[in-house]
């Protein structure tokens, strides 16, 4: 490499014959010491790849050593310790599955001595969730009345291959079904059965109720989401059948509209639900007069009824809840799904309304949802919780709406307020919020899904203005604060229209504490229709680093420079600002 280095030479260099000859020689020169260079690194790449490889097989060397000397190999965990974290295990949101990667069955597929141990822990299989499907075709209208089986005819019509695979195994299934409840040895058992085959009668249903009827007098909780035919298996059973039943809960798929409502055999012939053990009962989109099932009124703490009908009176709905005395959760949605025009279920009740108040002095949690045009009694008035906490109000009807005479009487302890109100003025609405000043979590008016568009005179939906935030952080007149003890304020919807300099004024106020009863947010929440108009990110960071969180979602950012990375998210129209950042995927 005798000739100069090419870094001490200019671009325009031209080399003359002797200086060519010479770059030759020196670029052979180099050539060879770059080949020896690379045969070093391959070399030292391998011997890099070698203890690569040898630390990852004794890594797994280690990890299974470890595992041989671990406290639950050699048993030193006590059993009922284990058991106990086995348990903490199951899920807690729905009935466990039956499925080799999820407890408890994955439990059993660890070690011999997990599974001993797992299989011998009757709690693990107490809870069994039952997923059906559906046919392999859209059934014959024969199949709709189809009280237990396919009749010959009606199999022939089915796909025969698919069909008896399909039932092959399920009929290998409800055997692991009794085999599974059999382990829960004399545990209460809560049960699961979901099918949502719309097409007709579905024999796997019944063959999955039929399995776990030999262990009924252990039912603690039942969930059942079918057609109505399918609870053949439960018409006959007595209260007396099933001593431990306190939750029961009813999702009806709806069947075929042609088939006549004698042959559907009705939901209000389960004589089981009059057992004095319920406390707990969900029933939703059913046909039958509700206020004639055959269940003890006064014993429930928990109601929640789903009805798909159009109320033309709720003096009936009222009538019901004044024979449920100790009600402490109560939820009531009535909405039209499908197109029948039937009549109201809890209508021509024998429960007469009286003028007499409702009261429900052990409601704390009222949820009521009502859609479409009603005719609002006076009845709804007299309707006193004296010891609400929680009230979800969502009323999309007219005329009028009940929420300023329910607060007016039940409103001085509620705690939190979900509310949306389409027949109600602004002003009805301010009025009605001033009877609840204890309310420390305040959810405004929802997205519009309970309102069509485009809007009636009569169905004005609640507007969120400059106003609204003034009233609720300053003194009017008389000295008072709209919610003034609020401190998780939520208004997710389109019905928002205060302004960003309305927000910040907002805040401010409410974090200031110089006005006596007037509580400081701990988070705030509001999803605008609009682009960000002002950057105001700077201007919240003193009440973020206070610890207040602030999640606002807009349509578009007003700019992505204006907004502090630690502070802020950017990337897209939802913006979530807090002392501590969230991950993207966590945004509104």
């Amino acid at each position: 490499m005798g000739f100069r280095s090419p870094a001490n030479l200019s671009d325009d260099f031209i080399p003359s014959d002797s200086e060519t000859f010479e770059i030759k020689i020196s670029l052979s020169e180099r050539l060879t010491k770059l080949a020896e260079i690379n045969a070093q690194v391959q070399e030292l790449e391998c011997q890099r790849q070698a203890l690569l490889d040898e630390r990852s097989a004794l890594s797994s060397d280690i990890q299974k050593l470890r595992g041989f000397i671990s406290l639950t190999r050699r048993g030193q965990i006590p059993d009922d310790i284990l058991r106990e974290i086995f348990f903490r295990c199951l899920p807690t949101n729905h009935d466990a599955i039956m499925h080799s990667r999820e407890p408890p069955v994955l439990l059993t597929r660890i070690c011999a001595g997990w599974r001993q141990l797992a299989l011998s822990t009757p709690r693990l299989w107490a809870s069994i969730h039952l997923p059906i499907p559906s046919l392999p075709h859209a059934p014959t209208p024969a199949l709709h009345g189809a009280p237990y089986a396919l009749t010959p005819t009606d199999i022939a019509s089915l796909p025969q291959e698919q069909f008896f695979e399909l039932s092959a195994a399920m009929t290998r299934r409800a055997e692991g079904v009794k085999e599974w409840l059999l382990r829960s040895m004399d545990c209460p058992t809560s049960v699961t059965i979901i099918s949502r085959d719309y097409n007709g009668f579905n024999p796997f249903c019944v063959l999955m109720l039929n399995a776990i009827l030999p262990f009924r007098s252990r039912w603690e909780k039942m969930t059942i989401v079918s057609m109505k035919p399918h609870l053949a298996p439960l018409r006959g059973l007595s209260a007396s059948e099933l001593p431990l039943l306190r939750k029961f809960e009813y999702d009806e798929v709806p069947s075929d509209p042609n088939v006549p409502e004698d042959d559907l055999q009705g939901f209000d012939v389960l004589d089981f639900l009059s057992t004095s053990s319920l406390r707990k009962l969900s029933v939703k989109r059913v046909r039958e007069n509700i206020s004639c099932l055959p269940v003890q009124w006064a014993s429930l703490s928990s109601l929640t009824l789903h009805l798909n009908f159009q109320p033309n009176d709720m003096t009936a709905m009222i009538g019901l809840l004044q024979q449920c005395l100790h009600l402490k959760t109560c939820s009531i949605v009535v909405q039209r799904y499908g197109g029948d025009n039937f009549p109201f279920p809890v209508s021509n009740s024998s429960i007469q309304y009286s003028a007499i108040p409702v009261t429900l002095q052990y409601l704390e949690t009222f949820v009521i949802t009502v859609r479409g045009e009603s005719n609002y009694p006076a009845a709804f008035d007299s309707l006193i919780m004296p010891n609400l906490r929680h009230l979800e109000f969502q009323w999309a009807c007219y005329p009028g709406t009940p929420l300023r005479s329910l607060l007016a009487h039940s409103g001085q302890t509620l705690r939190v307020l979900n509310t949306s109100a389409s027949g109600c003025s602004d002003d009805d609405f301010i009025a009605a919020l001033r009877h609840c000043p204890h309310v420390t979590h305040f959810h405004g008016p929802l997205h519009g899904a309970l309102v069509p568009a485009p809007l009636p005179e009569y169905r004005t939906p609640i507007d969120i203005t400059d106003q609204f935030l003034e009233l609720m952080s300053t003194p009017d007149e008389h000295g008072q604060i709209l919610l003034p003890e609020v401190e998780f304020f939520d208004c997710l919807s389109n019905m928002v229209s205060f302004t960003d300099e309305a927000l910040i004024k907002f805040i401010r106020k409410k974090q200031a504490g110089v006005v006596l009863g007037l509580s400081k947010l701990k988070e705030i929440s509001i999803r605008f229709s609009r682009p960000q108009l002002k950057p105001i990110a700077e201007l919240l960071k003193p009440y973020i680093e206070d610890g207040l969180i602030v999640k606002l979602s807009y349509l578009e950012p007003f700019s992505k420079n204006t907004l502090p990375s630690a502070y802020a998210f950017a990337e897209s129209p939802s913006i979530y600002f807090s002392s501590e950042p969230m991950p993207p995927s966590e945004l509104y």
